[in-house]
């Protein structure tokens, strides 16, 4: 009896050695499939990002008659700038670590561009208390605190 509990013995051994080796591959592909994964997830949300912060640079750019209208007095819009910066960056779609964030800045964004346009109306309108509020509220910098919590200082 002593040689058959050699042989079980020695059948529970091979058997270990041969689930090891299944074990050990299943671990690795496993930790290789999460870290690709995780990988991917940080690549796309690196890729939005930079394609945010690219339409925030762009849009943000004054080109070169825009420069010479207001430095000839006429008024710049700010505000059509700030609206399209916050159109243009709806369009994206954001990775969702990031979309209450993301959709958050852009209400901020759509905010500060209605402010801004509505107060050279206040001034026509000789409403110096709104336009004083909503300068304050500017001042605030709520979409450049979003913008940077986020990412996106180019934005702000």
């Amino acid at each position: 009896e002593v040689p058959r509990v050699a042989t079980m013995t020695r059948n529970k051994v091979s058997r270990r050695r041969c689930l090891s080796p299944c074990v050990a591959a299943a671990i690795a592909s496993c930790v290789l499939l999460t870290a690709c994964g995780g990988q991917r997830r940080q690549d796309s949300t690196a890729g939005f990002l930079a394609r945010a912060r690219a339409i925030c640079q762009e849009v943000g750019r004054i080109s070169v008659a825009e420069q010479k209208a207001i430095e000839s007095g006429a008024p710049s819009d700010p505000a059509a700038r700030r609206s399209l910066v916050a159109r243009r960056l709806a369009d994206l779609t954001p990775p969702s670590t990031l979309r209450a964030d993301y959709h958050q800045l852009i209400s901020l964004i759509e905010h500060e561009a209605k402010l801004l346009h509505l107060q050279p109306l206040y001034l026509r309108e000789h409403d110096h208390k709104r336009f004083v509020e909503s300068i304050h509220e500017l001042n605030e910098h709520a979409v450049s605190r979003q913008a940077r919590l986020i990412g996106l200082a180019q934005c702000a």
